[in-house]
């Protein structure tokens, strides 16, 4: 066993403990040792410490490396200017013989009203009726895992909240203190957590365990962390398509690069659907979306009508708004949306959602996984591979094949393509690279193009379908282009193999399975709440607000309840994607149903026919009475049954549940109308009729008819298909509305052909919005309610009294309208859109309300651009050969070397002046020495500088006088084969006269001792040596490059202020901008560059801000700023030239 330590300037020394078993890397499956520390108790205060040295040279110098990194480049470095005073090193104490080692682990317990616990990570979500304080147990298990004993001296827990830290080492009884390697001690106790409050809870344990007959410590940590939240629960999910150029759309994530020189501008729609997954009806109080770029937030709330603003459990709210993206702009968009919804009891829920997509001129690779199998001749994918009962599973092989294509614009060199592959349990992940794959097809560093075809690579894997295994396949591939922009794909194939149990015996009831959602089709999906379509953002069509057709306003047509044309059930969503759906707890487990249900699928339809007193017959959503002629109406429901799988069942429940009563009530079993219960796939469908019932269509009602279809397999397994209908009666009410806007200057110029302004012209501008009610149905009506919502403010306000003042105008009879009209003011100023919803409700004399939408939205184009506009445009440019990758980025800079290992001939230092105490160096206490007379260096002014060889004085490097701050070099000349001797005297006078001697330091400068870029010995700090290989310095220079533009239209621009700021520091570039071009015509552009010195020896980030003003001759300001953000700094490891 060997000690390496790593000394370093702070207070106390690293000590790290290897052997050569520890070295050996942990075979596969071997439990690794868990993470402790060993500390070394420190000396008392004022006691003298040094390092001991090491018998072996590489160890010292590793010692030395890692001491000086560790103070040098995790950011405690300070700047020349600002250094940090250093501690003496203390020396380490001796090492005991054996390992110090001691593991916490902390579980987590609640229990709930029913008497059962569930560990705290696993506490459910409960409904405000139910939440409340619930008791917790925390339980620690201490553990000696090394190979010596030791006793436990402090257990310190920290929980927050309440965010404080207690000792609960009261809790360890004395005697059962003393952990022997093996033993372990469990400690509990109690605490309360508020189910009904949203929060999260984490709790940190530390022990620290004393090793008899040594000052050693060995300490162990462990954290433990989980959330509660009420059943208050909301979702919120992101869509975004672009359309392009031909007119098609494609989800924005799969938006085409496009050629350089023809990259174009597409609009993107930005969906948002919003859900109520909790137990409770809530209202939503904040909708807001975040877009970077620009990087801003905006408040989408107003996009939600008010009424519309209560979800309950299980409806959905869907928003859209549009966007734009330049493609030639490589450029990400990311979009963060955030909606709260506040319950009944005052419970806020949160949502959260994100959107990422890239988009880029040229560049654009993708990456699709497919994964099959055979089994029993046919060819199925991975998702599809059956349950299979004990005695049929076994083992099978599977087929992944990963097909890459170039869907971009420019051509590339495939550099990464890497596949890994992971089976839970035991979840170890297994990578490949398939680059050789790849190229076993294509020429190995040959361009893959747009024009090339797909290349596809398979490989072959064995699994079994006697495990219950989940498996993920995710796929990454890059492609370096020509100009160095590297494309990145990925893609995921997921699926799992769950075993089947055995079918129960004949004498055993057979219990009700479910079949797994994803496996079960429905002849239509249930009725759901209809999604609100979301207001127009881009400019809409004129035709857009013709008057609408009378049934979209009126109180809903029967037409609109009525069954809809089969051709419209398109699968959900969640449907089409069988990777989306989690599986209920129920179906969790896969030994609970032994057969899957694709093989017989059964459908389900309801039908229904009305027949009217002439004897005539329709079909029931086609029912349309009138108040004249509305009475009783006799219908008739029908159900269609089919079997759409590919195996017999016979139907073992047929239920119907209508809602409200109409006729026949409740629910109601229909197995006894069927013919005959067994059902192929070949059979022709089965029809059945109920009894028909009467109904009165004179009623303002809505009928709502569902009905179950069950069918049992020969094993025993059900599948399940059902079916909803809805039928509303309507007797006859109908008004429309329709809104007209129009400039208030008697031009009668709709207001969606706003005209643009000018900069001088634009101001608030007055517009008429009319407001036109027609009565087309049947009876007459008196106007009780005219709401008028406009936004922007986004205000609803009742308008009856102001538009209609005499009540006597309010009474409209069939065929008669009224138009009334007000003046609104808009910002033609300001791009803006405004959106105007008109509600109108009239009530009939039989007393039916009758309502009436419309919607309106026009878009004040921009005001042209100003005659002062000016655009700076900032980005950081580095040599290529300075570079890792080649490029110009400054954030990939090549590290440089900071350490000096052959003998120097110019160095070149700067005075700092000051005593021997702001030392900074790892020097050994024989290499460097500094002595302090009178005070020592001044701090400020001057003083006179003599450095010569230790050897031989005579040999002077340096003689001359300095000031505080100044730079000055020392040349070897011709002694010592041009070289520094390995010593060196640093004289520091008050003066030329050499009579007053105030600082006297010793420096070993041969570079066999450790001398790093940025050492201080006493007044003097190093920053540049040069040798045989060359010049070694902190600094490498880079570019700044400042590109300015005249944007305006009309007017020549002068520049009048130019600063750049970086990290807080200022500077003036006006200077930099060349002669004649402080002045940019209109559309001109002038290039600006900036040399500027990155310092590499502290890793930082560099923000930079530029800033420029301009004046044009006409009066005009106007101003502009870039920001430009990059890291750059040698990492935290070194890297040493050889």
């Amino acid at each position: 066993m060997k000690f390496i330590v790593a000394a370093t300037a702070l207070c106390v020394a690293t000590v790290t403990i290897t052997s050569a078993d520890a070295a050996k890397p942990a075979k596969e499956g071997e439990k690794k040792a868990s993470t402790s520390r060993i500390l070394r108790k420190l000396p008392t205060k004022g006691e003298a410490v040094r390092v001991n040295n090491s018998n072996k040279a590489e160890d010292k110098v590793l010692a030395e490396d890692e001491g000086y990194w560790e103070r040098f480049l995790q950011n405690e470095v300070p700047s020349i200017t600002d250094p940090p005073t250093p501690s003496p090193t203390p020396p380490p104490t001796p090492s005991p013989t054996g390992t110090c080692d001691i593991k916490v682990t902390t579980t987590c317990e609640i229990s709930m009203p029913d008497g059962s616990t569930v560990e705290c990570k696993d506490v459910p979500t409960e409904g405000p009726e139910d939440c409340g304080p619930r008791p917790v147990e925390y339980c620690y298990t201490i553990s000696n895992v090394g190979n010596e004993c030791g006793n436990i001296n402090s257990i310190d827990r920290t929980r927050t909240p309440p965010g404080n830290t207690q000792n609960i080492l009261r809790l360890v009884a004395p005697e059962d203190r003393r952990l022997c390697p093996g033993d372990e001690v469990v400690i509990c106790e109690a605490d309360t957590v508020d189910t009904c409050d949203k929060s999260c809870y984490e709790t940190l344990i530390e022990v620290n365990a004393e090793m008899p007959g040594s000052d050693f410590v060995c300490s162990a940590m462990d954290e433990y962390e989980f959330c509660v939240e009420p059943g208050c629960n909301v979702d919120v999910d992101t869509e975004c398509v672009a359309t392009l150029p031909d007119g098609s759309e494609v989800p924005c994530t799969e938006i085409p690069s496009f050629p350089p020189d023809d990259c174009p501008t597409l609009e993107t729609e930005y969906c948002y659907t919003i859900s109520n997954i909790g137990q409770s009806c809530g209202d939503i109080t904040k909708f807001e979306r975040t877009r970077t770029p620009p990087g801003t937030t905006e408040d989408l709330l107003d996009l939600i009508r008010q009424r519309d603003r209560n979800l309950c459990p299980g409806e959905t709210i869907r928003v859209c708004e549009t966007d734009e993206v330049d493609t030639c702009v490589k450029q990400c968009y990311e979009t963060t949306v955030v909606v709260e919804a506040t319950m009944p009891d005052s419970f806020v829920c949160e949502a959260e959602d994100e959107y990422q997509f890239c988009t880029g001129p040229g560049c654009n690779v993708k990456v699709e996984t497919t994964c099959e199998t055979e089994i029993n001749g046919e060819t199925i994918p991975c998702t599809d591979i059956p349950t299979e009962s004990p005695e049929d599973c076994g083992p099978i092989d599977i087929e992944y094949c990963y097909t890459v294509d170039n869907i971009g614009a420019s051509c590339g060199v495939m550099t990464t393509f890497e596949r890994t592959w992971t089976a839970t349990p035991p979840g170890t992940p297994n990578t490949r690279d398939l680059l050789p794959l790849f190229y076993e097809q294509w020429p190995e560093d040959q361009e893959y193009c747009p024009d090339d075809p797909p290349i596809t690579v398979c490989e072959t894997v064995g699994i079994s379908t006697c495990d219950k295994v989940c498996y993920e396949t995710s796929v990454v591939i890059d492609a370096t282009m020509p100009d160095g922009f590297v494309c990145e794909a990925d893609g995921e194939y997921d699926f799992c193999v769950e075993p089947g149990t055995s079918p129960p015996t004949p004498s055993q009831p057979l219990p009700l399975r479910r079949a797994r959602p994803l496996l079960l089709r429905l002849a239509r999906p249930l009725l759901q709440r209809p999604a609100r379509p979301p207001p127009p953002h881009a400019r809409p069509n004129p035709s857009s607000h013709a008057r609408p057709n009378p049934s979209s306003h009126a109180r809903p047509n029967p037409s609109s309840h009525a069954r809809p044309n089969p051709s419209s059930h398109a699968w959900p969503n969640s449907l089409a994607d069988p990777s989306s759906y989690a599986l209920p707890d129920s179906l969790a487990d896969p030994s609970s149903y032994a057969f899957s249900c694709r093989r017989l699928q059964a459908a389900a339809e309801v039908q229904c026919t009305a027949t009217l007193e002439n004897g005539q017959q329709i079909n029931c959503e086609d029912m349309s009475p009138t108040v004249d002629d509305c009475g009783p109406v006799s219908k008739e429901y029908c159900y269609v049954i089919d079997n759409i799988g590919n195996e017999c069942g016979d139907i073992t429940a047929f239920q119907r549940t209508r809602t409200p009563p109409g006729g026949a009530e409740g629910t109601q079993n229909l197995l006894p109308l069927l013919p005959t219960i067994n059902l192929c796939p070949n059979d022709p469908p089965i029809r059945v009729c109920e009894a028909p019932e009467t109904i009165d269509s004179c009623d303002d009602q809505c009928y709502l008819t569902e009905v179950i279809v069950e069918a049992t397999m020969p094993g025993g397994f059900v599948c399940e298909a059902e079916d909803l209908y809805e039928l509303c009666v309507n007797p006859g009410c109908r008004i429309e509305t329709e809104i007209t806007c129009t400039l208030a200057d008697g031009s009668g110029t709709a207001c969606e052909d706003f005209p643009g302004s000018t900069v001088d012209e634009c101001g608030p501008t007055p517009v008429q919005y009319c407001y036109r009610i027609d009565n087309v149905g049947p009876t007459c009506g008196f106007i009780n309610k005219i709401d008028r919502t406009r936004t922007p403010p986004g205000t609803t306000e009742d308008i009856l009294g102001v538009l209609i003042p005499n009540p006597e105008d309010r009474l409209l009879c069939e065929g008669e309208s009224i138009t009334v009209c007000e003046i609104a003011t808009v910002d033609t100023c300001v791009e803006q859109c405004y959106e105007t919803n008109i509600e109108v409700d009239a009530t009939m004399a039989d007393g039916f309300v009758c309502e009436a939408l419309d919607e309106y939205e026009f878009c004040v184009p921009p005001p042209p651009i100003e005659a002062c506009n000016v655009e700076v445009d900032l980005e950081c440019k580095m040599d290529p050969s300075q570079t890792i990758d080649g490029s110009t980025s400054c954030d990939v800079i090549i590290p440089i070397a900071t350490r000096c290992d052959n003998r120097a001939a110019v160095m070149t230092w700067r005075f700092n002046g000051g005593d021997c105490e702001q030392s900074f160096n790892i020097q050994e206490a024989d290499k460097f020495v500094c002595t302090d007379f009178a005070g020592g260096a001044p701090t400020e002014g001057s003083a006179w500088l003599t450095v010569t060889s230790v050897k031989d004085e005579s040999d002077v490097y340096f003689d001359g006088e300095v000031r505080v701050g100044d730079l000055f070099s020392m040349f070897a000349g011709s002694t010592n084969k041009g070289k520094f001797d390995a010593d060196s005297f640093f004289y520091v006078y008050s003066d030329s006269s050499k009579t007053n001697l105030l600082q006297l330091s010793s420096v070993h400068t041969s570079c066999s001792q450790n001398l790093f870029l940025k050492d201080k010995f006493g007044s003097v700090q190093l920053l540049i040596f040069e040798n045989e290989f060359g010049l070694f310095t902190c600094f490498v220079q880079a570019t700044y490059g400042f590109t300015l533009t005249n944007q305006g239209a009309a007017d020549s621009g002068t520049i009048v202020e130019f600063t750049s700021t970086t990290n807080g520091v200022a500077d003036d570039c006006l200077s930099a901008i060349p002669d004649g071009g402080g002045t940019v015509q209109p559309g001109d552009t002038v290039i600006v560059d900036k040399q500027v010195l990155i310092d590499m020896t502290v890793r930082q980030e560099y923000n930079t801000v530029a800033y420029i003003r301009a004046e044009t001759p006409g009066g005009f300001s106007c101003d502009d700023t870039s920001t430009l953000q990059f890291t750059a700094g040698n990492p935290n490891l070194p890297t040493f030239r050889k």
